[in-house]
């Protein structure tokens, strides 16, 4: 596995673990921090992906 992906994939298992910390004990809504998190995950994957394959050269 990509080291990329399995760092994305830390990222996203310990933001749901905040969001379903936070409404639980807070009753805050955490719907909005779990979708930001999700697409700059994506984002960031795409991103990367498109960078490796089409500007090798930058870094």
């Amino acid at each position: 596995m990509p080291r990329r992906l399995e760092i994305a994939g830390w990222v996203m298992i310990a933001a749901l673990w905040l969001a379903i910390g936070l409404q639980y004990f807070t009753g805050i809504e955490t719907v909005k921090l779990v979708k930001t998190v999700f697409y700059f995950v994506v984002l960031e994957y795409i991103w990367a992906s498109v960078k490796r394959e089409f500007f090798p050269n930058l870094r």
